[in-house]
């Protein structure tokens, strides 16, 4: 006998489903209400129930459960209830009315947004991240489809989150390959910090800095990894300062490039000489990109008046973590509100900023499931890499 099928209209518990957000290969999300809110529901895929790894799947909704109970912070969605018991497990969450970063960063608008403002979503996000990383818990699919919102950033989709206590157990290689480390080390607050800064790359870019969108070998699961490898190793990859005029986001232009270089070469390098504190990276970002020469470049991209923050970002301890940076959080935010963008906008209108018609399936990638990209196993990666370890090169 079947489940009971979901449609527009189905009952669970007290919430009726409204309309398919999105599906993944693990499940799907819905849009639904109780007449008082409107929720997100994500179910469990129906085929995966009785197949040979339901009990993989069925233990990855207890780890976002698990998550989302432990990590209650602004910017992660709220986790309202849950039942894992019944015919078709299903969690009950916030819903996040906005377009993910994905969409954002691929059809232009994130450029859109001034980067002022970029910027402060990436320290919140990263605020967020820092938490579930003091708690004990490694996100590992950190990518801009797993992040929505402009006016209150979120950090989404803690599906296949770690803890600390079970690495040694999992499997290295499941993620989004153009967003994990290309190197053999189990996975931990370090690979989560260069995830991160490869969508900060991208928040600020508009593009990814490895792999542009036309780029085939995106997709071609162990084989990217090794390009990946080898484009850092060998320094072949979008250096900010490279870039040609022309292409750089116009807020960028007046941006100190050659220290954005070493920033993000940094982030992205071998273990040992990647940001420990996310605090310190966002920090020195602000200090790169907010700086007076920018001023006009910022003015000519938003047709505003720009306000660098009171407290200069470097004024922040170095080795700070967010303790400490939530403390200047007022005064290093730019104390002009971000402009609105213009009407020709794919995903905004002249409402507020990541405000979304009813009924319209913007939030689609919200619900993307990560993808488990298959890849050989860590000793054929280390093999195939040899050690990132102490070997840059400049």
């Amino acid at each position: 006998m079947s489940m009971q099928a979901l449609q527009p209209g189905t009952r669970i518990k007290s919430y009726t489903l409204e309309a398919l957000l999105g599906r993944g290969a693990s499940g799907e999300v819905w849009r639904a209400t109780d007449g008082k809110k409107t929720v997100a529901i994500k179910f469990m895929n129906e085929a995966l129930l009785t197949g040979a790894s339901a009990a993989k799947h069925r233990q990855r909704l207890e780890r976002e459960v698990k998550a989302l109970t432990t990590l209650q912070h602004p910017n992660i969605p709220a986790l309202y209830e849950y039942d894992l018991s019944v015919e078709r497990p299903y969690l009950v969450m916030q819903f996040i009315a906005e377009p993910s970063y994905d969409l954002l960063i691929s059809s232009g608008d994130m450029l859109r947004v001034p980067v002022a403002r970029r910027l402060q979503l990436l320290e919140d996000l990263a605020r967020a991240l820092t938490a579930a990383h003091a708690a004990g818990i490694f996100h590992r699919d950190l990518k801009p489809g797993n992040m929505n919102g402009i006016e209150t950033p979120y950090l989404l989709d803690f599906s296949i989150a770690l803890e600390e206590e079970d690495i040694e157990h999992t499997s290295f290689n499941i993620g989004t390959t153009i967003y994990m480390t290309p190197d053999e080390e189990p996975p931990d607050r370090l690979s989560d910090n260069y995830s991160f800064a490869i969508v900060a790359y991208e928040v600020l870019f508009g593009v990814h800095p490895i792999f542009p969108p036309e780029d085939k070998m995106r997709t071609m699961g162990a084989f990217t990894r090794l390009q990946t490898f080898q484009r850092l190793k060998n320094r072949d990859w979008r250096f900010p300062s490279r870039v040609p005029r022309e292409e750089l986001p116009v807020d960028l232009r007046g941006a100190d490039l050659k220290t954005l270089d070493s920033l993000f070469e940094r982030a992205m390098g071998a273990r040992e000489q990647r940001y420990q504190h996310l605090s310190q990276f966002i920090a020195e970002l602000r200090a790169a990109i907010l700086v007076p020469a920018n001023v006009p470049f910022m003015q000519q991209a938003h047709k505003g008046a720009v306000e660098l923050p009171a407290v200069p970002a470097a004024a922040i301890p170095k080795e700070a973590g967010y303790t400490q940076l939530e403390a200047g959080r007022a005064e290093a935010k730019p104390k002009t509100q971000p402009q609105r963008p213009p009407a020709d906008s794919k995903f905004f209108t002249q409402e507020q900023m990541g405000v979304v018609p009813e009924g319209e399936n913007y939030t689609r990638e919200m619900a993307a499931l990560p993808a488990e990209t298959p890849t050989p196993p860590p000793n054929l990666i280390q093999r195939l890499f040899g050690r990132l370890r102490g070997k840059k090169d400049r």
